[in-house]
């Protein structure tokens, strides 16, 4: 019946031959760090669809806001919060001041935010200054996290944009 039944009990991982087929026996321990690590592997792509979901609703949004070619890839390769709500703010033809006068806030406020001296500026400030930039939702989350840029979408989205 086994060719080659053999089984050494010290190895957590064995292959045995029966007839023309080989088959692979592994110990439970073995096999539920299989399964851990299969798991671990899906979250791991899941976390990546969903990422990459939120990349072109991102790009998406910035397709809506009537923006130039010039003005989306500025967004897009922005490096920093601030940068990019400089560029949309300027895509807006405002002010730091104008922009301040709208968001409720002062205009050093602006001026910090886009230059980067504010660090860590507060949630309620980001949501005054996109509220007065007249910006959806969507792109609240995007803008505030850096690594959710989609940097390698800029050159697609600027010839689709023409």
């Amino acid at each position: 019946m086994a060719d080659n039944l053999k089984i050494d009990s010290s190895k957590p991982i064995q292959r045995i031959s029966f007839g023309s087929e080989t088959y692979v026996l592994v110990n439970e321990k073995t096999y539920e760090e299989i399964l851990r690590r299969m798991d671990s592997m899906q979250a791991a792509l899941e976390i990546q669809k969903s990422r990459i979901h939120a990349s072109y609703n991102f790009v998406d949004a910035l397709t809506e806001q009537k923006l130039t070619p010039e003005q989306v890839r500025g967004v897009l390769h922005a490096p920093t919060l601030g940068k990019r709500l400089a560029v949309l703010r300027e895509a807006r033809e405002m002010g730091q001041v104008e922009l301040a006068e709208k968001a409720g806030v002062s205009q050093a406020a602006i001026s910090k935010l886009e230059t980067g001296e504010t660090k860590r500026p507060s949630l309620e400030l980001i949501e005054k200054v996109l509220a007065a930039l007249d910006l959806p939702d969507v792109l609240t989350y995007a803008l505030t996290r850096s690594d959710s840029v989609p940097q390698t979408r800029a050159p697609a989205l600027a010839s689709a944009t023409r």
